[in-house]
């Protein structure tokens, strides 16, 4: 569909016609699979390992369901590398349409299961972006004041994406105090 980028409304209309024409050759789990992908940062590429454990499915059918997404162009997979990227605008759209992000945030967060044994870099460097979102603050809180957990995420991802954690939007700073 073409569009003046600059007009706002035309360019919504435009993705809401997209992502609707994708959605009709879908099952409703699929499309709620989708929407779910509003979740992750913009421009981020995610793996199927995460996606894997955000829709709890088996490797073969999370790659069968990113292929489906895929084959309708609502996402872009890439199969060699393991990843699904979502478009910007295409994101902007479903933050619009999901109205339980925090849940979907903490359903992934405790996907991952121990913080200590994290299968991908996704993992490593957006657990704590997962748990900001879902409102965690108290589990997030206890993983950055935990040594072992600083150390292993400084080892898999070195200081900046460890640095970024502390500077979360709106961090309460009160929040890395120890109490005691």
């Amino acid at each position: 569909t073409a569009f003046d980028r600059g007009n706002s409304t035309q360019r919504d209309d435009a993705v809401r016609r997209t992502v609707a024409a994708g959605l009709d050759q879908l099952s409703e789990e699929d499309e709620q699979r989708f929407r779910e992908l509003a979740v992750f940062p913009e421009e981020t590429p995610v793996p199927l390992t995460t996606l894997q454990r955000l829709w709890d499915l088996d490797d073969l059918d999370t790659s069968d369901c990113a292929q489906r997404l895929d084959d309708v162009s609502l996402i872009a997979l890439d199969l060699r590398r393991g990843v699904i990227r979502l478009h910007d605008v295409m994101r902007a759209y479903l933050l619009q349409e999901l109205n339980d992000a925090a849940r979907v945030h903490a359903r992934l967060a405790a996907g991952y299961g121990d913080p200590m044994q994290l299968r991908d870099a996704y993992a490593w460097r957006w657990l704590t972006y997962h748990l900001w979102h879902a409102g965690e603050l108290d589990r997030l809180q206890a993983l950055l004041l935990q040594p072992t957990w600083l150390v292993a995420k400084l080892q898999a991802l070195g200081p900046r994406a460890l640095l970024t954690d502390f500077d979360l939007p709106s961090a309460d700073p009160d929040m890395f105090q120890v109490q005691g």
